[in-house]
């Protein structure tokens, strides 16, 4: 008997944060489910956070484009 993940009649979906959300409660319980929401939320503020120093430091050592902060006071 083959196993079902070998059956390439129909076309694969492309899997999704919350299938990879399903299997992991699953197979190794709701705890590594909740770990995984976590990491991928801490994932994206990290990234979000970062995003705007490389940005600037892009911008000034490439292009030497200046941004002079002012007082808005």
């Amino acid at each position: 008997m083959m196993p079902s993940f070998s059956d390439r009649s129909r076309p694969a979906s492309p899997a999704s944060l919350f299938d990879a959300y399903d299997l992991l409660r699953d197979l190794i319980g709701k705890p590594a489910a909740i770990l995984f929401t976590l990491a991928l939320l801490a994932c994206g503020q990290s990234s979000s956070i970062i995003a705007t120093p490389a940005g600037q430091i892009v911008s000034e050592g490439c292009i030497r484009w200046r941004i002079q902060c002012s007082d808005a006071f």
